[in-house]
């Protein structure tokens, strides 16, 4: 894992890498973030790796998936081309954008990570896309674009 301040690459919040993760919550939308991340690299906050260490955490203790079906998503997540933006890890920055949005010092992670780095945001959270929006960021969500499993387009700000 590289920490880098600004590069190409796709930042996608836990709401949409899981589902690449977990076949049974992946929808046309979720692969075509997953092509796109395979095509670019994904440039994610520091977090987003312990935030998919805890769902299959979670989803191993649930009975939702094997020890099979656990290497190979470890396996898919230790091949990804993931750099961490280094601004995602400012306090002051993620207490700014969360009180300012009503977002989690989480939430507010992934906005920073995608307005410092100037990188489109996915995320199926509603008040995270509503945040991005109000700060022009590129934002893909799946619902914009209803649950009709299109390939999504920008939301505009």
């Amino acid at each position: 894992m590289t920490v880098i301040t600004n590069t190409a690459g796709l930042v996608a919040d836990a709401s949409v890498a899981a589902a690449w993760f977990l076949q049974d919550e992946a929808t046309a939308f979720t692969d075509s973030m997953l092509a796109r991340a395979e095509a670019e690299g994904l440039v994610e906050p520091a977090l987003w790796r312990f935030e998919l260490a805890n769902v299959f955490l979670v989803c191993e203790r649930r009975g939702r998936v094997d020890q099979s079906a656990l290497a190979g998503m470890l396996a898919l997540l230790g091949a990804m081309d993931v750099r961490v933006h280094a601004a995602a890890s400012d306090i002051r920055l993620l207490h700014e954008y969360g009180k300012k949005h009503r977002l989690t010092a989480y939430d507010a992670a992934y906005l920073v990570t995608a307005l410092q780095s100037g990188r489109p945001l996915a995320t199926n959270d509603a008040a995270l896309a509503a945040a991005a929006r109000v700060e022009a960021v590129e934002t893909l969500t799946e619902v914009d674009n209803g649950a009709d499993g299109q390939t999504p387009q920008a939301a505009t700000p």
